[in-house]
């Protein structure tokens, strides 16, 4: 054994679970495909149209110019709210008998 240069892969149950499901897909697809005679997709028949040519220039749009104005700076200028106290309603006074 020791002068063969034979070398063998791990096998594993993951491994030999991936061949066999190779195996069984491609052994129902011939079943399946028993008899069938599947058209190979033909090349097209007639020419296709002459692509369009890239324009030596780009059209150009003219459009007007407007100008963005930034707000003015309004940091420190919040007004800070006031707590309200709410007034305690009055409790009814019932009697208890």
């Amino acid at each position: 054994m020791e002068k063969t240069d034979i070398q063998l892969p791990l096998l594993n149950k993951k491994t030999l679970q991936q061949w066999y499901n190779k195996e069984d897909k491609a052994q129902e697809q011939k079943v399946l495909l028993q008899g069938l005679k599947i058209p190979k997709p033909s090349v097209t028949g007639t020419c296709l149209p002459e692509a369009h040519q890239k324009p030596s220039e780009l059209p150009s749009s003219e459009a007007p110019r407007f100008s963005l104005s930034n707000p003015t700076c309004t940091a420190g200028q919040a007004h800070k709210k006031t707590s309200r106290k709410r007034k305690a309603a009055p409790i009814a006074a019932t009697s208890i008998a």
